[in-house]
């Protein structure tokens, strides 16, 4: 009786306060500190390889579509030119339950956050407002600004639509379907959709000067520099995807695509192989700049000593070696890529590499052209 009295005449009393942040503020802040160019088009390829998929589409789409038969008035803006990133997995339900999530807790501040969908599709705000996607039995938009897509709130900035109750009113909506008409998807016609397609549409002038997340225009001609940027890096990027196998790179314009470059291993072995030429170039001709003693695949302590280096070693005396080495003495590891634009503007391929190994912890550094910079132990 008191106690719905007093919660009673509180409710009259007070408003509602507390600390918060708004979505677009926090991705702002992310895309702040995750430095734009050709590292984010490999973070959609990371997310990808995470799937499991073996083939990746990058296409920048030139053409724009009609405003008439959208779902609202405000998705008009989002019609021009886009991104789009293609791979042949397909989303499972836990997967679309992670992607809602990424906006959510304190791991959306962790810029080195890892694990599918974090930090990869936060990056993908350095070209849009309105990220959108078609996989499996669905189509989903983004809205952090919970004021261009029909039905997004702030508390659910997005939407999501079983793909089986577009079909019959794709005439009703043709305009914002068509634009995902590519890479074998067919909205029209199918329900389902066997692989993932995101749309990135381009920040135009009148939506970056509005944005709460990124007020910068982004042209097509700046992804095609960006796709310039990462031809680059491509070929050595791959080598450290557990899965894709094949990249291509793509524009589309007035209904027809033309690939740029493409980049493919033709198997695992192939993989292994270029890894293997890297891991050997390093532990056996470069001087290791720690004082401390490393084991070689032979056992035979290693130092800064200023004698001449060991020739390079044969592949296959390489992989017998490490045959002949016990279980526990295996090296193992794991890899992260960077690719980012350094002070003079030219694009550098750096991957880190710890091993850990009887002797200790390696950490390797290669640069582009598989030039060694530096190690430590």
């Amino acid at each position: 009786g008191q106690i719905g009295e007093r919660m009673d005449d509180l409710a009259d009393l007070a408003e509602e306060f507390g600390q918060r942040e708004s979505l677009c503020s926090r991705l702002k802040n992310i895309i702040s500190l995750y430095p734009e160019g050709p590292g984010v088009l490999f973070e959609l390829i990371q997310n990808a390889d995470d799937a499991k998929a073996t083939q990746v589409n990058l296409i920048l789409n030139k053409d724009s579509y009609g405003c008439n038969h959208v779902f609202g008035p405000s998705m008009a803006q989002w019609q021009g030119p886009a991104l789009y990133a293609h791979n042949n997995s397909t989303f499972t339900p836990r997967d679309f339950e992670a992607l809602s999530r990424i906006g959510q807790g304190s791991k959306l501040d962790k810029i080195n956050a890892t694990g599918r969908f974090g930090l990869g599709f936060n990056a993908t705000y350095h070209f849009t407002d309105i990220p959108s996607f078609v996989s499996s039995d669905s189509i989903v938009f983004f809205d952090p600004h919970a004021k261009f897509v029909p039905g997004a709130t702030e508390r659910n900035p997005g939407i999501k639509i079983p793909l089986s109750r577009l079909v019959s009113k794709y005439e009703k909506y043709k305009d914002q379907l068509e634009p995902y008409n590519l890479m074998g998807c067919d909205l029209k016609r199918s329900d389902r959709y066997q692989g993932t397609l995101f749309r990135f549409p381009l920040r135009k002038p009148e939506t970056a000067k509005n944005s709460e997340i990124k007020p910068k225009v982004l042209t097509v001609e700046d992804v095609m520099c960006l796709f310039e940027l990462y031809r680059r890096v491509a070929t050595q990027s791959l080598l450290f995807l557990r899965h894709v196998t094949r990249i291509g790179v793509h524009v589309h314009v007035r209904g027809a695509t033309r690939t740029l470059y493409t980049v493919g291993l033709c198997d695992e072995k192939q993989r292994l192989d270029a890894v293997w030429h890297l891991m050997n170039k390093f532990l056996l001709s470069q001087p290791r700049p720690s004082s401390k003693p490393f084991q070689d695949v032979h056992g035979t302590p290693t130092s800064n000593s200023t004698k001449a280096k060991p020739p390079p070693q044969k592949k296959q005396s390489f992989y017998e070696a490490l045959r002949l080495l016990p279980d526990e003495k295996l090296p193992h590891g794991s890899q992260k890529l960077k690719i980012a634009l350094d002070e003079r503007d030219r694009v550098t391929y750096h991957v880190d590499i710890s091993i850990d190994t009887p002797g200790g912890l390696l950490d390797l550094v290669v640069l582009q052209d598989n030039v060694i910079v530096g190690a430590t132990q």
